[in-house]
């Protein structure tokens, strides 16, 4: 048996594209709101010359470059199905779909993104980049209450719906939400910060991000971001487990030849020394499957996979760092000595790396998440044991 701490995988670094989920029914109803989109819409930038000069203001029709009511085409990211062709957005929950624009502009320190439905604009999105700013300049809205804001200020604007939430359960932080309704739209103020541990005091409490959206964008939602994949669309290899010889279909030591059979399988490119690898979805979860010079050598799992995808497995996604050390089989060896973001078992010819973080915990309305308890196992990853770190790094 071999212990060794690792840093942990970047989740989003495996993830192709994150979609949607839908919000839940305590979203404001529809008769709270306007029906229609605003009917005078510019696209023009919005100056707001009472504050400093360049500053941006964020109005009931979005912002420059992302303005409510126009079409999308041309920068949105595409979602990709099993063959590389982009999704249609009918294929998605809602007919939404997600866009970032042309990325971050210098200077700034927040950051736009939007919702598409039906290829047009729906909801546009502001964040805090650096949740540490207390007031991130150059960013004003027409409402008042702005990034940086206390939360309390946008619970004052009239007919706002103010709650609290406690999102990882009652020792978890405590985050606000308010919804307010304005010349046409609906408005979401939140404080909800990724790391709230890692805010200063002084920081907490104010609003880190605001979305303005038109009704029929409330079931866009990024919640699914870090289970949901493209090959998930159409139910790929839902009978697919992990085990000690990786991939049911596509086992450790096998001819790389034959992930070519699996519907939804992804190539992401290569690296030296001929490694290769591919993204595919279990339907609960979603893998990555290395070759090394056509050979399956590696295969990681991470997602929302229940009790029973691993069969014998020892191992679940889900589990704390406790667990795991009582779940190590006799034969590995004695107790495993648990690092705080990854261990590292070997288990007969299989080395087994199990990454751990803080789980992450959704609020409704806000495409944010909390980060928050005890340490999880977020990836498996099984590994031939003749091969080095560095020849699976594609």
């Amino acid at each position: 048996m071999k212990a060794r701490v690792w840093a942990p995988v970047a989740l989003g670094a495996l993830l192709v594209v994150g979609v949607l989920g839908v919000r839940g029914d305590s979203a404001a109803d529809e008769e709270d709101l306007w029906t229609e989109a605003p009917s005078t819409l510019t696209a023009e930038p919005s100056v707001d010359d009472s504050a400093e000069p360049g500053a941006v203001r964020l109005a009931a029709d979005g912002i420059e470059g992302m303005r409510l009511g126009s079409p999308g085409t041309g920068f949105a990211w595409p979602i990709l199905g099993s063959g590389g062709d982009p999704v249609a957005a009918d294929d998605l929950p809602g007919g939404c779909m997600p866009s970032y624009g042309s990325g971050s502009v210098q200077g700034r320190t927040w950051d736009t993104g939007a919702w598409l439905v039906d290829d047009v604009v729906s909801a546009v999105l502001v964040s805090r980049r650096n949740t540490n700013l207390v007031t991130p300049a150059g960013l004003s809205t027409w409402l008042g209450p702005t990034l940086g804001s206390p939360v309390e200020a946008a619970s004052e604007l009239p007919g706002a719906r103010t709650r609290t939430e406690r999102p990882a359960g009652a020792q978890g932080p405590e985050v606000t939400v308010v919804v307010a309704s304005a010349d046409g739209v609906e408005v979401v103020f939140s404080d909800v910060v990724f790391d709230v541990e890692a805010v200063p005091e002084e920081a907490r409490g104010r609003i880190t991000t605001i979305e303005v959206r038109h009704p029929r964008a409330r079931a866009c939602s990024e919640e699914a971001l870090a289970s949901f994949s493209p090959s998930a669309l159409e139910g790929v290899g839902t009978d697919q487990v992990l085990g000690l010889d990786g991939l049911t279909a596509a086992p450790i030591g096998s001819d790389a030849t034959v992930l070519e059979d699996l519907p939804g399988a992804q190539p992401q490119g290569g690296g030296l020394g001929g490694c290769e690898a591919f993204f595919l979805s279990t339907g609960t979860g979603s893998v990555r499957v290395v070759a090394v010079d056509g050979v399956v050598v590696s295969t990681s799992l991470w997602g929302d996979a229940g009790d029973g995808t691993y069969g014998e497995f020892p191992f679940r996604l889900g589990m704390t760092a406790e667990e795991v050390s009582a779940a190590v089989p006799a034969e590995a060896g004695p107790a495993l000595e648990i690092g705080t973001d990854a261990v590292e078992v070997t288990l007969g010819q299989r080395l087994i790396r199990l990454d751990l973080a803080p789980p992450v915990h959704w609020v409704e309305d806000v495409d944010v998440p909390v980060s928050h308890g005890p340490p999880a196992v977020f990836t498996i990853t099984v590994q031939d044991l003749g091969v080095s770190d560095e020849a699976v790094n594609c």
